[in-house]
């Protein structure tokens, strides 16, 4: 045991020396540096601070008559979090710091040092103290110990050119992808900006809806690609329908409605003197959407493949399924050469999500979107496997869901019924 003790006392006395040997090389150097310019040490000396630990140092009087500058060094290991300052400092910006890799300085011009009072906010260790006086200024600690130094932020580097086409030509571009969609119905309306925000009434026929947001006029030009633009759509029932809060200078919504609704469209981030132009474009519901889950179920498993940018089934759904709150399991039989689309929407109750999952053999495919919505859809291929499951994950209050399978082609060479 005395063997073990004496082992552990040479290693802790050769990593103290080795960490002493370091702290006074630096606080030599300041030192050195100091005194070379002209100042007069007052104190030097080594002090040892545990966590939280709150160290005073009184320092002898100095000249009264002198108007010289005092300056106090700190400098502890790398790793030491110090804070100090002198104990008069009241709101002296040069009277307070901070440490930077373990070492820090206060100056005073003007005025007496009497007590300096140090911290140790993270970690324990010895820490030399240095206090000079002089009357000429003295070279900073981040010149005598660059690596020590605090490093310089740099400059915040100028914003990426953004090459943003004229309002009128997004309006244009938005009407006519619409169009190329086959849209059924398409208008326009506009609202005035007041204090950077406004709302527009409008009538949801059933269908899906896309909204596209545009600010425009003098204002909205001169900002260009500076414009954060929001927007969201609500019923009159306060339910919010869509919302679009990325950092855009045009908002982009979608929501699909089973029956006629009337909706409020805000937004928010237009500057004033501006006008927002709204494109509102609406597609029929998918016919081959199974009318058993009713005009809602129908519309939030429209809503789930608009989102998902999936193809709009061609033919009828090669299988059904229904279920309520919690996990299910369908199995399905595939044909080996087909792949499908998944689509699964909540048709009834209150909905806090719902995930959907397929596998195939040792392959799984999932709603890349998450399970916070009310709808989901997958597509996949079944590789030469002839069935797979269909996994549902619903959660609400009284909630029943719907799913349904749809062909979507097959693959290419690919051999079977």
């Amino acid at each position: 045991m005395r063997v073990l003790l004496l082992a552990a006392l040479l290693v802790l006395l050769g990593v103290g020396r080795s960490a002493g040997a370091d702290l006074s090389g630096d606080a030599g150097r300041v030192r050195a540096a100091w005194q070379k310019a002209g100042a007069t040490m007052v104190f030097s000396g080594t002090r040892f601070v545990f966590d939280d630990e709150n160290i005073s140092i009184s320092l002898p009087e100095t000249d009264p008559g002198r108007a010289g500058c005092a300056r106090v060094a700190l400098v502890g290991a790398r790793g030491l979090s110090l804070r100090a300052r002198f104990a008069d400092a009241g709101d002296e910006p040069l009277g307070r710091a901070s440490s930077h890799a373990g070492a820090l300085e206060l100056a005073r011009c003007g005025r007496p040092v009497h007590k300096v009072i140090f911290t140790s906010e993270a970690g324990r260790g010895a820490v030399e103290v240095l206090v000079a006086r002089a009357d000429a200024p003295l070279p900073p600690i981040a010149s005598v110990l660059p690596d020590r130094a605090a490093p310089v932020p740099a400059p915040p580097e100028a914003p990426l050119p953004v090459s943003l086409p004229e309002p009128e030509r997004r309006i244009a571009a938005a009407r006519k992808q619409a169009q190329s969609e086959g849209v059924t119905e398409l208008s326009s309306s506009s609202a005035e900006v007041v204090e950077g925000r406004g709302q527009l009434l409008v009538h949801l026929a059933p269908g899906c809806h896309r909204v596209t947001l545009i600010a425009t006029g003098a204002a909205a030009v001169a900002m260009g690609g500076r414009i954060d633009l929001d927007g969201e759509l609500r019923d009159e029932e306060g339910i919010l329908l869509a919302r679009d809060r990325t950092d855009a200078p045009d908002v982009h919504m979608e929501s699909c409605t089973g029956e006629g609704k009337d909706a409020v469209l805000s937004f928010v981030g237009a500057p004033q003197g501006s006008l927002v132009e709204a494109v509102l474009a609406r597609f029929e519901l998918p016919r081959t959407l199974p009318f058993l889950f009713g005009s809602e179920g129908r519309a939030r498993m429209a809503r789930a493949l608009l989102a998902r940018r999936a193809l709009p089934p061609a033919g009828p759904a090669v299988a059904v399924a229904m279920g309520t709150t919690g996990g299910a399991r369908v199995p399905i039989d595939l044909d080996p050469g087909a792949c499908y689309i998944a689509v699964a929407g909540i048709v009834r109750g209150t909905p806090r999500g719902l995930g959907l999952r397929v596998v195939v053999g040792a392959q799984e495919s999932s709603d890349e979107r998450g399970s916070q919505d009310d709808g989901g859809a997958v597509a996949f291929c079944a590789r030469g496997a002839s069935s797979a499951n269909l996994e549902v994950d619903a959660r609400g209050g009284g909630i029943a869901w719907g799913l349904a399978l749809y062909r979507a082609g097959r693959l290419a060479g690919a051999v079977g019924r």
